[in-house]
């Protein structure tokens, strides 16, 4: 009786690690994906600056983190460079 009972109890313990373990593997695939799918829609976006405006053009996000802004950059006399915004994407 006691082996039995101790079994069971073992097969509870293991069964419950691997439910953490699959819930930690989502979480962390879920926050990949998260990541990866906001740099895919920038990388878009500053492709479709550059058709909107037909010009060579980035994309970054507002304050607002909604809205995507387009900008480009400009040499400067000095040689440096100024990032000039364009104005937002039009989705």
């Amino acid at each position: 009786m006691q082996i039995c009972q101790t079994r069971r109890r073992e097969t509870g313990q293991g069964l419950l690690e691997y439910a953490l373990i699959l819930m930690l593997v989502a979480i962390v695939v879920i926050l990949i994906l998260t990541q990866t799918g906001r740099d895919v829609e920038e990388l878009f976006g500053s492709i479709q600056c550059s058709i909107q405006y037909q010009r060579q053009a980035y994309v970054e996000r507002a304050d607002d983190e909604q809205t995507l802004i387009c900008y480009m950059d400009v040499a400067q006399p000095d040689g440096t460079t100024q990032k000039v915004e364009i104005g937002p994407l039009n989705t």
